[in-house]
């Protein structure tokens, strides 16, 4: 394919008989349509497009960075399952842009040491390569062996493309079925090929979701007319690039060597870690939910089990928090966020102190919190001098020195550094100089920090690091701050940052911090973890660019386990390890008993708002809830999926009827039906953020009751930085007994 295929209108494209290929960079869903269909549905819409755009088309992503080309219709069997595979070579040509004279020798185009490195991974992986004069330079073309499922061309030889090419070849199918997809001069990243088993007809690929927005501006996320109706088939966690994990959840380890990014999918916020010996243990901010401060295990920076919760109290919303080891003893120190409580007044600055639990063990049992007399601060950051004293780290650059035990405040918050100058020109939600963690390496402090924003623009948040050569400053900013950061909405990852520097079991250096992917804000801020490396002049540097393709895992390290299952009979060590309530009252373990495999919640509250829901983190793209339930006097029972108190959708049940609910409130259209009795079960499928909710009861079949859109239920709508999570409630009076609770990532 060329650019030159380009015709001038879509009645061309039919008459040459060639096909219209689509494909999001975005998200890599891909679609082929027939021209005279196409055309046809322009048309019955009025538009007056004539010729192909990417501007025609928007991903059901909601990406609108869309590649439009045209394939001959004598690679339609390529396109089709149960056709003989066709293989396609991997095309890079390199313009280099050498007028007249010979490139200078001896001459070896960057991407070629790549390819050895490659090489090294898969022996079977064979390239060639040239110099070709061309009328205006001369281009280094480099081809890979047929048995590579990728296509590409692209300009320039630069850390980008290099980043794309060993993205392709790492990630193309052995072996493959694909058709060479040439790219935009405009775009510096390889764009992925069609592949066995992705689209099965046409028809099918109007349903994966790849639509025209000609005409349908208020109808984002339509189906071409013809395109299969009903729910959508859900990507399997496999044909995403992850392994399975338990429920067919997302696995980072890919079992080969190598990890993909989310290490922990779902929402892990503010990660930071202790290397303890062989062992690492992380903790992340747990806002309104309770039992908090869940503490997890690995040995090898990926695979990570939980432990169980270091705070039961209800004391407010958790912050970014820290995790230190000090004269054999472990603290968590926990900033609480509580604007309700006086006693957490801070005048101008924000309403929030510092709380410490203790333990002789990671594993517990941990002390009751401790409050440290510092208001106004969050986010803090443990640290030791060179001689001895213990300080923290605050947001803002602020620090205070904490007595020998590390249990309170022994002088004054002073102010120690001013964070890097953001240009103004970049767009960012706030300055938000927070997460500080210092880092001593070879007599050198390095304080790593958050700025930016955490949500916001997906340009936002990043990492910047500064260093002294003591603990009292003064601090030089890094002359190539943010080492990370993301630079567009084409990312996969968004608002990367908040950052924990961690060594490796081999002593490598890691950066563990989150961010929202691409797309699924629902999910919260997931834990991302990147390669650096040290320089020669001591400045640290990432390595894993915008973390979309795999990376050599740690070395050194033991898998320990990886996740847990969300499915199965409710058991004793729940709360907390996979349950946890929203914003719940004094004695809010009293309102629950776990016996037999069951669950029985007692009624709070008048409605699912304020009924303080039970309910669990989901890391993945596509799931199915169920659960069966049982209402005990005057109680309502449901499933719903719950970001806050305002901010919710699901499907309620009582002796009256039922009740459906969206963005925090009923809904009496369309109307839910009659009560279904005292013994029901329901379901949630969320498919790509089209939330379905169903229910049955008895020997029935599942009845659909009513299905929402429910992206927009993230904290850059409803604030609190929080997730969208399948909860179970109770409310009114009365208990509802759970049972039977199943999770499915959707394959």
């Amino acid at each position: 394919m060329g650019a030159n295929w380009k015709f001038d209108s879509i009645a061309d494209y039919a008459r040459k008989r060639f096909d219209i290929a689509v494909l999001c960079r975005n998200c890599g869903r891909t679609a082929v349509y027939d021209p005279t269909e196409l055309f046809r549905y322009f048309m019955a819409r009025r538009s007056s497009t004539r010729s192909l755009d990417p501007r025609h088309f928007t991903c059901r992503c909601k990406s609108k960075d869309i590649l439009v080309q045209a394939i001959g219709n004598e690679h339609r069997p390529a396109l089709l399952p149960d056709r003989p595979p066709v293989l396609q070579p991997v095309y890079l040509r390199l313009g280099y842009g050498w007028r007249k004279n010979h490139p200078p020798e001896p001459f070896e185009p960057p991407s070629i040491a790549l390819l050895r490195q490659l090489q090294g991974e898969d022996p079977s992986l064979s390239f060639a390569w040239r110099v070709k004069q061309t009328r205006n330079c001369f281009q280094a073309e480099v081809r890979c062996a047929p048995d590579i499922g990728v296509g590409a061309g692209f300009h320039g030889d630069g850390p980008s493309e290099r980043v794309a090419l060993a993205k392709a070849v790492r990630d193309a199918p052995r072996p493959p079925v694909a058709v060479r997809a040439a790219l935009s001069h405009r775009s510096n990243v390889i764009v992925p090929t069609w592949r066995n088993g992705l689209i099965h007809s046409r028809r099918d690929a109007l349903a994966l979701g790849l639509v025209s927005t000609a005409g349908l501006a208020s109808s984002v996320g339509a189906v071409l007319p013809g395109a299969a109706t009903g729910t959508p088939r859900a990507e399997p966690s496999r044909a995403n690039g992850w392994r399975a994990g338990p429920d067919g959840q997302r696995r980072a380890d890919l079992g080969n060597g190598q990890f993909l990014n989310p290490v922990l999918s779902g929402d892990r916020p503010d990660p930071n870690i202790l290397k303890d010996g062989a062992d690492y243990w992380a903790t992340f901010s747990s806002f309104e939910y309770y039992p908090a401060v869940v503490v997890w295990h690995s040995q090898d920076l990926v695979n990570w089990t939980p432990v169980g919760p270091a705070l039961t109290t209800p004391l407010g919303s958790v912050w970014a928090l820290d995790i230190a080891k000090h004269d054999g003893r472990y603290f968590i120190y926990i900033p609480i966020f509580n604007a309700n409580d006086p006693t957490f007044a801070a005048g101008p600055q924000i309403p929030c102190k510092i709380f410490v639990v203790h333990a002789d063990s990671m594993r517990g049992p941990w002390s009751e919190p401790v409050d440290m007399d510092i208001r106004g601060y969050i986010d803090p950051g443990h640290a030791v001098g060179g001689d001895g004293k213990r300080y923290l780290f605050l947001n803002g650059g602020a620090r205070v020195r904490i007595s020998d035990d590390g249990l309170r405040r022994s002088a004054r918050i002073e102010q120690v550094y001013d964070g890097w100058p953001i240009p103004e020109d970049w767009i960012i939600e706030a300055p938000a100089l927070e997460g500080p963690k210092v880092l001593r390496r070879d007599g050198i402090y390095y304080l790593f920090s958050g700025q930016g924003g955490t949500a916001g623009p997906p340009t936002s948040h990043m990492v910047i690091v500064a260093r002294a050569r003591s603990i009292d400053g003064p601090w030089e900013n890094h002359p190539r701050n943010p080492i990370v950061r993301t630079a567009g909405a084409d990312e996969p990852w968004w608002s990367r940052g908040h950052a924990t520097p961690v060594q490796g079991p081999s002593g490598d250096w890691w950066l563990a911090y989150h961010g929202y992917e691409n797309g699924y804000r629902t999910l919260g801020r997931q834990m991302l973890l990147e390669p650096f490396i040290w320089d020669a002049d001591g400045w640290p540097r990432t390595t894993g660019g915008d973390l979309s393709t795999r990376l050599p895992m740690p070395r050194g390290g033991h898998d320990a386990g990886a996740g847990m299952r969300l499915s199965g009979p409710f058991v004793a060590d729940d709360l907390g390890r996979r349950l946890a309530f929203f914003a719940p009252p004094p004695g809010y373990l009293d309102r629950v008993r776990i016996a037999a495999g069951a669950l029985t919640l007692r009624a709070h509250g008048t409605g699912p708002g304020d009924s303080s829901p039970l309910a669990f983190i989901a890391g993945d793209r596509s799931y199915e809830v169920t659960i069966d339930l049982e209402l005990v006097g005057a109680a309502q029972g449901g499933l719903l999926l719950f970001y806050n108190g305002a901010m919710f959708a699901g499907l309620g049940s009582d002796a009256i009827g039922l009740h459906t609910y969206k963005v925090g409130r009923e809904q009496g259209y369309p109307p839910p039906g009659p009560a279904e009795g005292r013994r029901v079960a329901m379901r949630i499928v969320n498919d790509r953020n089209v939330a379905s909710f169903f229910i049955r009861s008895g020997r029935k079949p599942w009845r659909k009751v009513v299905s929402y859109e429910v992206s927009g239920y993230n904290h850059n709508i409803a604030d609190g930085f929080m997730s969208l999570r399948p909860a179970l409630f109770a409310s009114g009076s009365g208990e509802v007994r759970f049972t039977g609770l199943t999770y499915r990532a959707r394959a």
